[in-house]
């Protein structure tokens, strides 16, 4: 408090008019009505109504929330200091772009399923098998989600194809074959 009044008082010997606001903003009385404390007057409010409020999100044009992005990349370290404001508009387009090519590949597994003997579709919904086999048979989602464990009674395609060029197949085959050999043999010995 000590220091707003010498401060105040320094103001008031260079700038007299800004003496007055300072002496409302510190609570003293007016001179004309001792009872009567000052308010600082409110700042001019714009002319125009203000416009609808318009989120990051519709900004950037996405589906994904931004604000909810920015909250998970905050919470899981991914930076070491800070997260800039322009990371969380970038992974919510990669990941829309991601999630897209999923869903449409996961509906045409989907058109693709099993008919009836009228030709219609058996199950007209989107599965979790769809959903695997569209992320397993694509190349690039199948090395994005090789260490992701998805969790289907169904058996669904093995990401190991699109991962592995032919040769390497070959020999981790072979090298399968050979260790299932190996145990088998084990076990009939009664070695293990």
């Amino acid at each position: 408090m000590f220091v707003c009044v010498v401060f105040a008082t320094q103001l008031n010997a260079l700038h007299p008019k800004r003496s007055l606001s300072l002496r409302l903003l510190l609570g003293h009385k007016s001179k004309q009505n001792p009872t009567r404390t000052f308010t600082m007057p409110r700042p001019p409010q714009p002319s125009g109504p203000r416009g609808p409020t318009i989120s990051r999100q519709e900004k950037a044009g996405v589906t994904l929330s931004v604000a909810r992005i920015n909250k998970h990349l905050r919470k899981g370290r991914a930076a070491k200091e800070r997260v800039s404001s322009r990371a969380p508009l970038y992974v919510a387009g990669v990941m829309e772009v991601v999630v897209d090519s999923i869903v449409k590949q996961a509906v045409e597994n989907a058109r693709n399923g099993p008919r009836n003997a009228q030709g219609h579709l058996v199950v007209k919904r989107v599965d979790n098998v769809d959903v695997i086999n569209a992320v397993r048979s694509d190349p690039d989602l199948a090395r994005l989600c090789n260490g992701f464990a998805f969790s289907s009674n169904a058996p669904a395609i093995k990401p190991v194809m699109h991962i592995l060029s032919g040769a390497e197949q070959d020999k981790r085959r072979k090298a399968k074959a050979l260790a299932k050999a190996v145990r088998e043999a084990q076990r009939k010995t009664g070695l293990d």
